[in-house]
């Protein structure tokens, strides 16, 4: 050994910041917290008694296989078996009951295809599950009760700003410092803040109902009217472009929506 080497001693690897990657495994320890946990269990709460606390006040206006009707026959079919349903005076129940016990089903036909594999696109499959809850329920939901899905999404929206916004402060302090707050002060942050944490998800839908607007109100009167017709087909580029937009804002709001929440959590 030369007689100018020296011995180094290592007595502990900071693996973290030698391997960065390695910190997401921390994200499962993070996210199983208890007052995460605890903060969660009280927003599904909330969300589930809203939704039959309009029923209450509503009344019962869904008949009890309605969705599967509407999944299952045409528009018009689908009207035709409402009437026949409402002259027969048919049992019905509230209309957050029915597509709560609609989406239970679903999910439950989801798990059990998955543990048998089956990815096909029939009722009982994954993909078929998967379609019933992201594509069947919403639209049955607008088509046939826009009003109180409408209704019961913006209170829906108001309890995810504040318990929302608790969870994602709590997540914040927790990965970027080691801190761990109490669901009290969580939620007095989400508080103070709450108006930004409802409307920061709807600012991208805003812009994109304006971008929809204008070319909509100018078509109308654009091609129209004489001669400004000509205009019109000259400036039709315009509308392309806020179409584009429109599809640009959606895109971004699906795809990185969920970081709304944190970007506002990690203030101060």
């Amino acid at each position: 050994m030369p007689a100018d080497t020296q011995r180094v001693r290592v007595e502990e690897i900071d693996w973290s910041t030698l391997l960065p990657l390695s910190r997401l495994s921390a994200a499962f320890r993070m996210a199983t917290h208890p007052n995460k946990l605890l903060t969660a269990l009280m927003l599904v709460a909330l969300l589930w008694l809203t939704g039959h606390a309009l029923d209450l006040f509503s009344g019962a206006w869904a008949y009890q296989s309605e969705i599967t009707h509407f999944a299952g026959f045409s528009r018009a079919e689908y009207d035709r078996w409402l009437t026949v349903m409402h002259d027969k005076d048919a049992e019905s129940i509230g209309v957050f009951a029915a597509a709560a016990r609609f989406k239970l089903d679903a999910f439950k036909r989801l798990m059990l295809a998955v543990s048998r594999l089956d990815f096909g696109t029939d009722a009982h499959s994954a993909i078929g599950a998967m379609r019933d809850i992201f594509v069947t329920l919403p639209t049955w939901a607008l088509y046939s009760h826009k009003f109180f899905f409408l209704f019961y999404e913006l209170i829906a929206l108001a309890i995810l700003g504040l318990f929302g916004g608790a969870i994602a402060r709590m997540a914040a302090l927790d990965a970027t410092t080691g801190q761990r707050i109490t669901v009290a002060e969580a939620l007095r942050f989400a508080a103070s803040r709450w108006a930004w944490f409802v409307l920061t998800p709807l600012m991208p839908l805003f812009l994109a109902f304006v971008l929809w607007v204008v070319p909509v109100v100018t078509g109308f009167a654009l091609f129209n009217l004489p001669i400004l017709d000509v205009l019109g087909g000259l400036l039709f580029f315009v509308p392309l472009l806020c179409g584009a937009g429109v599809a640009f804002l959606l895109i971004m709001l699906t795809t990185g929506g969920h970081l709304l929440y944190p970007a506002i959590a990690v203030e101060g």
